[in-house]
Parts: C-alpha cells; structure tokens; sequence
C-alpha cells in the first residue's frame, strides 16, 4: 500500500513553504511574490521579480548604485514578471504512467522496471510504499540538481533515462514576461536551454537594460517549483492507480467474510439481530448536508486531526482535520495544543490520528487505534462555500451603510472584497455539484453586522473580522481537499492575507 507520509496534501503544504524561502533564480532580482498551478494538464509558475535599486555611496560622497543590483537603463529599479509553464508534462510520462496502468495483481510485485523508477532501484521487491529520498516519487527535489547528470542504466527505459536532472530537459515550455510599461513577450515550445537566454533577450529588447549579460539566470532553480509540483502529481496518480491492487486484495477478503455472515457465521452480525440495541457511540449520528460531525455525542466539541512530525525537526504537517464547531475556534485549540512542547515531542514521525474532546477545562487527547476517521473533503468545502456567503453579505451592509470623510474610500473597498468573494463563491459551488451533486441550503444562520453608519475606521474593524474568518474557515479546510482545490485555495489565501497583513493593517490608526 502507499505510504501516507507521501500524501499530496504534505507535499503541497511543503511545497509552500520551500517557495516562502527559495532562492531567486535571477540574479540580483528579489521574488515580491511566486505561485505554482495546475490547469487542464500544464503546470506553470508566475514569478513577480523587482530588484530595489539599492543606493549606496562611493569614497567620494557620490551615490552610486550597487553592482549586486539590477536596474533598467535609468538606473532605476526594474520590475519584471515572468510565467513559465510545462506544456506537455502528461505526454513526456505517459510510457511510465501507460506501464503502471498494464500492472496486474500478478506481476506487481518482485522485479518491474516501472515501480524502479517510480520508488527506487532498491525499493525492496514486495513493497509499494513510496519512501524518502527513492525513485521519482520520494526524491528530494529542493536539493537534486536540475540539468542532466549522471545516467543511470537501471532507470532506461523506452530510451530516456528518468531521473528528474534528464526529465525537466525532455519537456516543452511556454516562456511569458512583462515589464510594467513593456510590451508583453510570449514563446511557446522552447527547450530548457533556452529558457535561460530568453529572459535577458526579453528585456534588451524592450529598452530595459543595454545588455544581456547583466542578468544571470538559474534554470534549475526556474524549473524547480514546476518539478516540485509535477512531483506531486505523480504521487497522486501513483496513489490512486496503486489502490485498485490493495483494493482487490482486500474484496476478496471481504467476499469471503461476506459469505460467512451469510451463513450465519458472523458473530457481530448475531448480536445485532432485530429487537437488540446496538453498541453506543460506534456509529456518526447524521447531520445536515455539509455541517461538521460530532463523533462523540458525550462531548460538546471534538476535533480529529491526523498530523506528521517532519523528522528531525519540532515541525509537522496536518493532513486531516474534521471538527463540530468553528473553524476559527477549532484553529485557536489547535494552536493552543501544538504550542505545548511535550505534545509536539510525543508526536511521531508516521501519520497519526488523535482524537480530541475540547471542554472547559481543557484537551482530552487521545490516539485513534485500528480504523481512523477520515474527513469528508465536501463538508469542510461547504464551510468554506458559507463563510464566503456570510461575509460577502456582511461586506454589502459595510458598503450601503458606509458614511463620514472617508465615506467613498470605506464604500469602494467593501464593493472590491464582495465582488472577488462573488467570483469564489461561484468556483465554490460549481465544485461542490462537481463533487457532490448539489450545494447546500442556502438558509443556514448567518450572523449579520448591525446595521448602522459606519465611519472609516469602524467599517474597517468589520471588515477585518469578516475577512479573517474566510482566511480561516479555507485554512480549516485546506489539508482535506484534492491537489487541485488546494491550488485555487492558494490563490485566494495569498489575496486575502494581503487584504489584511498589508491594506487593512496599515490603514489602521
């Protein structure tokens, strides 16, 4: 079975966090900002670069500018936005992803080139876990040099040697920049190489700096967020392609014990005849379509949450969470819970599930044993669907009620919130009838700001509030949806926390 250590979700939550500290692959330029996506099979990264211009001063009391800094051709401080995109990354791995489709329960395990690449030449011949540091699926791509390297004869297969140094060689790529005031450049099917010389060709000829050579550029470290994040992606079609052999093991076990319940052979199945009452607390009571359940009736407020202490450090990832009350307040305890330094030193390294009672006094934190809950990814996306109902129609009162000096700047920035929620409410219920058939009951209880003037200030305070609990309710829900949800949560999170950390705070008084 595959290791759920390698869920897509902890590869995409590191996936994060290797962006927030990655080094710029241009020279001289910082990255203001970097998103990694996926779309209709190509894969793409946006770079937003800017180089400060940075003064500083001669012998001579003279300013000049750093030489560690690129500026255009008026030694002012350049900006530059550059897309990159993987246009044929389903095609290039289509003879691997065709091999893996051909395994049969018969020959999936002992020797198979297929499972070499995918998980290592020394994987072990009757496993399938995917294991750190092995084969495609558990490389280490924020260390691997990205340009070829040595081949490897046991990873040849179909006449590429597939090791992620050759593989970001064999694709094609569309090369996008602008500069703000620059035409925009677009490029479709170039190779590797040739990434690294069209970037400064972009800006000598639009006039923004005299010559090329001034920009260094490193094409691994351009290319890697994009392996990082196809990376990812073959570790969930692995997952998935790899359970229909564990699920067939595991029907024929369940015919069997299916044909001695029949038989009257089940012992559980005798002791739940008619007429008898069944355990207590062994089953989820049903709620509404998309509310939390509370998996313990004894207790007010639950959480389960699986979590992974990522070795060698006192960091982990979530890779599930569920819970019968608000998000906001679950995040809080879960906060409060992982600031304890015993609890995080008790964490082990292997996924684990813990069960958790919330009361006033505290945490009863218990390990789930045997079968672990698991998290409807449908219903923390119906939270998610809500909140933004309920703060865009708040944002709509703040905008009608908006009054006093600022009366204009307080009713514009209402109207621009409620406008992007309308457009991410509408992508929320377009993936729930996706994923469920139906969106919920649109009448659920809404807790609405009064409706009163609001001054600048008081409006901004309301705004805030209903922000940070959208930005909470996604993050409530991020760790159990798909890979592709998680990217559109990562484009709307990345927006609001500005609307915050950036706009909001520093028009406070």
């Amino acid at each position: 079975m595959a290791d759920s250590s390698f869920s897509l979700s902890k590869v995409l939550g590191f996936l994060k966090r290797f962006l927030s500290t990655m080094a710029s692959p241009l020279q001289g330029f910082d990255m203001r900002d970097v998103k990694v996506n996926e779309s209709n099979g190509e894969f793409s990264v946006l770079y937003q670069f800017n180089s400060e211009g940075t003064k500083v001063t001669n012998d001579k009391d003279e300013e000049e500018t750093s030489k560690d800094t690129i500026t255009d051709i008026n030694s002012e401080a350049l900006e530059l936005d550059v897309l990159i995109k993987v246009l044929d990354a389903k095609e290039v791995f289509a003879p691997l992803l065709n091999g893996l489709n051909k395994l049969t329960p018969d020959n999936v395990m002992g020797d198979n080139k297929i499972l070499d690449i995918f998980l290592g030449v020394d994987r072990g011949k009757n496993s399938l876990e995917i294991q750190k540091g092995k084969g495609l699926l558990g490389e280490d791509l924020t260390k691997v040099p990205l340009a070829y390297g040595k081949a490897v004869p046991e990873l040849n297969y179909v006449g590429k040697t597939w090791t992620w140094g050759y593989i970001v060689t064999y694709f094609k790529y569309a090369l996008e920049c602008q500069s703000p005031g620059k035409a925009y450049g677009a490029i479709e099917n170039i190779t590797y190489e040739n990434c690294q010389k069209l970037i400064p060709e972009y800006l000598v000829k639009q006039g923004v700096i005299d010559n090329g050579g001034e920009v260094k550029l490193d094409s691994a470290n351009l290319v890697r967020p994009l392996a990082l994040r196809i990376q990812s992606w073959l570790i969930d079609y692995y997952n998935s392609a790899i359970k229909k052999y564990v699920n067939q093991d595991s029907s024929e076990e369940e015919s069997s014990t299916d044909e001695n319940a029949d038989n009257g052979q089940n012992p559980e199945n005798e002791q739940n005849q008619e007429g008898q009452n069944p355990p207590e607390n062994t089953q989820e009571q049903p709620t509404k379509e998309g509310e939390p359940v509370n998996t313990n009736p004894n207790s007010s407020k639950h959480i389960d949450v699986t979590l992974q202490k990522i070795a060698g450090t006192t960091t982990f990832d979530m890779t599930m969470i569920k819970a019968n009350y608000d998000p906001s307040l679950v995040l809080a305890d879960m906060d409060e819970i992982v600031s304890q330094p015993e609890f995080i030193e008790s964490l082990p390294e292997e996924p684990t599930t813990y069960s958790i009672d919330v009361d006033d006094d505290g945490f009863d934190i218990e390990t789930c044993e045997g079968d672990a809950p698991e998290a409807d990814p449908c219903a923390s996306l119906c939270e998610v669907f809500k909140a933004g109902i309920r703060a865009y129609r708040n944002l709509y009162i703040i905008h009608w009620m908006s009054k006093g000096n600022d009366m204009m700047k307080l009713h514009v920035m209402a109207e621009d919130m409620y406008e992007e929620l309308v457009k991410e409410i509408d992508t929320l219920g377009e993936l729930l009838v996706e994923k469920q058939g139906t969106v919920p009951q649109l009448d659920f209880a809404c807790d609405y700001v009064p409706v009163q003037d609001y001054d600048f200030q008081s409006g901004l305070t309301q705004i805030e509030s209903l922000v940070n609990m959208y930005i909470d309710t996604i993050d409530y829900a991020y760790c159990n949806q798909d890979s592709d949800v998680q990217s559109v949560f990562d484009e709307w999170l990345r927006y609001w926390k500005k609307q915050t950390k950036y706009f909001l705070e520093r028009q406070e008084i």
